[in-house]
C-alpha cells in the first residue's frame, strides 16, 4: 500500500534532553522570558517555570549539579553554547538514569517505551571508527559521571555514549533555527539518510516538562516497499561537505540517489533525474577555484540589480531581458514560472511526477546555457544559481529588510525561493517558510491600493499555509509588519486595534475605504500611523 504525502508516519518522545542553548528552557525547550530561573547551584541550567525547572531536578540535574558546581562558571556561562564536553555529559547520565529507571518496571502495556529503549540498545556504536583522542575524551566523560549512576559498568557507559554520539538530534524550532537543544530519539535514529529525503523531521516541544516530540512526515508519495529517509544534513550544503559531515559525524560514505545516480531503489517508481544533477548544475564553473570578489563592484552592481522593479510571480511579467544566468530578476522569473502550479494547472497540481518533470526541465536547461558571454559589469563570473554566488546574496536579504527597502528585499526573497525550488524537495519546511519571507516582503512593499501586490502576497502566504496543513506544521502562520522607525525590527505582539474585513474586502486604514480584493478572508491589523500592517491567515 502507497503512503499519501502529507502522513504522520510517527511522533516518538526523546529518551533524554540536552539544553545548550542560553535562551531556551533546559527542560521543555521553550523561548525564555524576562522571568526564567537559573540554577544557583552550577548556574548553567536555565528554566521558564519552577515546573520544568523541578523536573528536570528529578530526571538528572541533581546529578550533574554536583559534578559542574565544583568548576569555573566561565567555562559554560560566558559562552553561547554549553561545552560539547558538559553536553555529553547530560546526556550520557540522563540515558543511563532513564534505561535503569525502565528497565525495572517496563511491562507489555508500554509499548511505545518498549520500543524506544529496544530501538537504543539496536543503534550502532562506531567505537572501532573512532579516533584514540575521541575515545580517550569519552572516557574521561564516562568516569565524571560513573559515581552518580546506578551502574559503573565503564563499558556499558562507552557504550551509550558512543551511541547517542553518531544518532543524536540537534533540535530546531518551527523556523528551523538550530541550537536549541539536543536530544535522543532512537526511533527516528533508524531512518537512514537521503540528500534528497522522502520524510521530513519536525518537533513538538514547549508544552510539557521535558517532553519533546520528534514527528515524521512524508514528503510526497511513497510507494509499496520504498524506504523512509530524512536528510542528516541540509541539502542546501555542496556534495563533497554533506559527504564529508556525514562521514565524520555518522561514519558513512553517502551513496543516496543523488550522491549516486547509480543507487536508485527499484521499487521506486520516483525518478527525480533533475535533482540529480543539481549538485553539478549549482558548482558548474567553480570547482577548485575561488571567486576572487571586488567587494566594491559586488555592492554597486547588487544596488543596480536591486532597483528594477520586482516582478510578480502570479502577475504580468515586467522586464527580462537580461541573460538568465546573470540577472537574479530573469532567473528567479525564469524558475519560478516553471515551478509553479497556477489556477490554469488544477488538473495537475498534486501530480508529483508533473512537478519533476518540470523541475527536469529547468536544471536541462539551466545546464545547457552557455556562460562565456558574462556581461562586463557582473561582478562573479559565475551565474546566479551558482552556490558560492548564493552565499553572497542570499544573507543580503535580512540587510534589506532591516533598512525597510522591500523592493530589493522581495527581489531577493523571490531569488532565494527559487534556489530552494531547484534544491529542496518539493515540499520541504525551508521552502514553506520561504514563502512566507517573500509573501511578507510583498505586502510591506505594498500600499493597499497596489491590488497585484496584496494579492501577491495573499497567494504566497496561502501557500505556505496550505503546505503548513498539509505537513503538520504547527502554529499560526504570521506576516509580520515591520517597524521602519526602529531599524526594521519584527513587531512580535500586535496590539488590539482589529478591523475584521468581510470576504472580498479590505478595509485601508490609511484611507477608510474598502476596497475590492480577491481575499477568501483577511484581518488586517492597524498598529499606528507610523507602522506598516500585519495580515494572518486563520
Amino acid at each position: 500500500m502507497d503512503i499519501p504525502r502529507g502522513t504522520k508516519v510517527f511522533s516518538s518522545s526523546a529518551i533524554a534532553i540536552a539544553g545548550v542553548s542560553k535562551a531556551h528552557c533546559w527542560s521543555c525547550l521553550s523561548s525564555l522570558n524576562l522571568k526564567f530561573s537559573r540554577c544557583s547551584s552550577c548556574k548553567r541550567a536555565s528554566y521558564c517555570s519552577r515546573n520544568c525547572q523541578a523536573y528536570d531536578w528529578k530526571h538528572g540535574h541533581s546529578q550533574l549539579c554536583e559534578i559542574w558546581k565544583s568548576r569555573s562558571v566561565s567555562d559554560a556561562s560566558d559562552s553561547e553554547l554549553q561545552t560539547e564536553f558538559e553536553k555529553d555529559e547530560e546526556m550520557l547520565l540522563k540515558i543511563a538514569l532513564a534505561l535503569s529507571k525502565h528497565n525495572n518496571r517496563l511491562d507489555d502495556n508500554m509499548l511505545e517505551e518498549l520500543a524506544k529503549f529496544e530501538a537504543f540498545v539496536t543503534l550502532e556504536t562506531h567505537l572501532s571508527e573512532l579516533d584514540d583522542k575521541i575515545v580517550s575524551t569519552m572516557k574521561k566523560i564516562c568516569k565524571s559521571v560513573k559515581s552518580k549512576l546506578p551502574t559503573s559498568d565503564p563499558q556499558l557507559l562507552l557504550s551509550h555514549l558512543a551511541k547517542f554520539r553518531c544518532n543524536n538530534f540537534s533540535i530546531h524550532d518551527s523556523q528551523m533555527f538550530g541550537g536549541v537543544g539536543e536530544a535522543t530519539f532512537p526511533l527516528g535514529a533508524l531512518i537512514n539518510h537521503s540528500c534528497i529525503p522522502n520524510c521530513s523531521v519536525m518537533y513538538e516541544f514547549g508544552r510539557n516538562p521535558g517532553k519533546i516530540y520528534q514527528v515524521i512526515t512524508t514528503l510526497r508519495n511513497i510507494n509499496a516497499g520504498e524506504e523512509l529517509t530524512d536528510a542528516y544534513v541540509d541539502g542546501m550544503a555542496e556534495k563533497i561537505l554533506r559527504r564529508n559531515l556525514l562521514l565524520d559525524r555518522y561514519k558513512f560514505l553517502c551513496e543516496c540517489s543523488r550522491c549516486s545516480f547509480d543507487k536508485l531503489n527499484p521499487n521506486s517508481n520516483w525518478m527525480p533525474s533533475g535533482y540529480f544533477r543539481v549538485d553539478e548544475l549549482m558548482s558548474r564553473e567553480t570547482k577548485h577555484k575561488s571567486l576572487n570578489l571586488d567587494e566594491n563592484s559586488v555592492e554597486i552592481w547588487l544596488l543596480k540589480e536591486l532597483k528594477k522593479k520586482a516582478n510578480l510571480i502570479f502577475g504580468p511579467l515586467l522586464d527580462t531581458s537580461g541573460l538568465i544566468s546573470y540577472d537574479i530578476s530573469s532567473f528567479s522569473a525564469y524558475v519560478m514560472r516553471n515551478l509553479i502550479f497556477t489556477k490554469t494547472d488544477q488538473e495537475t497540481v498534486d501530480d508529483d511526477f508533473e512537478f519533476l518533470k518540470r523541475h527536469d526541465g529547468v536544471v536541462s536547461e539551466l545546464s545547457l546555457i552557455n556562460l562565456d558571454k558574462v556581461p562586463a559589469k557582473y561582478p562573479f563570473k559565475y551565474p546566479v544559481w551558482n552556490l558560492e554566488v548564493f552565499k553572497i546574496l542570499s544573507p543580503k536579504l535580512y540587510e534589506f529588510m532591516d533598512k525597510g527597502d522591500w523592493n530589493a528585499a522581495t527581489i531577493l526573497a523571490q531569488y532565494v525561493l527559487a534556489i530552494y525550488k531547484i534544491v529542496y524537495p518539493r515540499y520541504h519546511p525551508m521552502v514553506t517558510l520561504q514563502w512566507i519571507m517573500y509573501g511578507k516582503c510583498v505586502w510591506n512593499q505594498s500600499s493597499l491600493s497596489e491590488q497585484g501586490k496584496v494579492a501577491e502576497s495573499y497567494v504566497a502566504i496561502k501557500t505556505a499555509k496550505d503546505r503548513a496543513e498539509l505537513m503538520h506544521l504547527d502554529g499560526d502562520l504570521v506576516m509580520v509588519g515591520y517597524d521602519d522607525s526602529v531599524s526594521g525590527r519584527p513587531i512580535l505582539k500586535p496590539p488590539n486595534l482589529k478591523r475584521r474585513c468581510s470576504p472580498g474586502n479590505v478595509i485601508n486604514p490609511e484611507l477608510g475605504a474598502k476596497e475590492e480584493t480577491p481575499f477568501e478572508k483577511i484581518e488586517i491589523i492597524s498598529l499606528r500611523a507610523d507602522f506598516r500592517f500585519i495580515i494572518t491567515l486563520r
